[in-house]
């Protein structure tokens, strides 16, 4: 569960006294879950400083004491190798406060759930990632000497594992790839929205979207689109009317406009006092 909590010694006045530099846990991470790691650790003033690496964590947040770490970029979902470089993250987050003052011993170990825990150890070098970490987010790993892992503490060859080095350069790409992924996913979520206003021809209007009408709509239903038809004889003239033929409601040539209104036919569902509605009661009628 999330309450669940491995500590390392049981008893809190007890001292692992690790001075290797690295810290190797043998995990899986289900996919979807956090984990989180509390480092208890001496420096060369025999003072005790704390760093915390969470999934909770989005920042590096720092004090002389206490310094919060984010691991958000741990593998999930495979058994691995996770090797924390416990000497680099302590010197490069206390050294520009602490000064001269570096790393000496790793007194205790806090692991919070959730993880299925395999084995712990430490080593004197680096392991080799097998991540992937450079060429998802860049990723790399520095170290002057590299290991593998003694073959009597590594994984049984069927099992399937990687490795993963954290340290703080890492940590650092890692929360640059998360902002640069970020605001790429604004830019791209931007131009989606644009290009879906452009499409459904929406335009705003007092705060609020709203569609625009087809042009098709804005015609009364009444309104025929009928095609004229032209004279056969000289492809021009009165639509519907042939070559002898000359156009109704003229007076010398010209439209007789009172006549031609006075004959225009008159939409349907508009009654007129010699053709009442269909359906609708008239004082004659009833």
């Amino acid at each position: 569960g999330r309450d669940v909590r491995l500590q390392l010694p049981p008893a809190e006045k007890e001292s692992l006294g690790l001075i290797q530099p690295y810290l190797v846990l043998q995990m899986q991470v289900p996919v979807g879950k956090g984990v989180s790691f509390e480092l208890s650790v001496l420096d060369q003033d025999k003072t005790r400083r704390r760093i915390n690496l969470s999934t909770n964590n989005k920042e590096i947040h720092a004090t002389p004491l206490h310094v919060r770490l984010p691991l958000d970029l741990i593998r999930r979902g495979c058994w691995m190798n996770a090797c924390l470089d416990v000497a680099g993250l302590f010197n490069e987050s206390f050294a520009p406060m602490i000064g001269a003052s570096k790393f000496w011993c790793l007194e205790s170990l806090v692991v919070g759930a959730n993880c299925r825990l395999r084995r712990i150890f430490t080593v004197a070098a680096c392991l080799v990632d097998t991540s992937g970490d450079e060429m998802e987010f860049g990723g790399e790993t520095e170290a002057d000497d590299i290991q593998e892992v003694p073959r009597a503490i590594d994984f049984p060859p069927a099992v399937e594992h990687i490795t993963q080095v954290i340290q703080m350069g890492k940590i650092k790409q890692w929360i640059a790839f998360q902002r640069g992924g970020a605001a790429d996913a604004s830019m791209l979520r931007q131009t989606l929205r644009e290009a879906k206003e452009l499409k459904d021809g929406t335009h705003v209007a007092f705060g609020r979207r709203h569609p625009m009408p087809p042009a098709a709509t804005l015609l009364p239903e009444h309104v025929a689109h009928t095609p004229a038809k032209r004279n056969p004889g000289t492809g021009m003239g009165t639509p519907g009317m042939s070559r002898n033929q000359t156009a109704p409601y003229t007076t010398n040539g010209k439209l007789d406009s009172s006549r031609a209104l006075m004959a225009s036919p008159t939409p349907s569902g508009i009654p007129t006092p010699g053709r009442p509605m269909h359906g609708v009661a008239t004082p004659q009628s009833a």
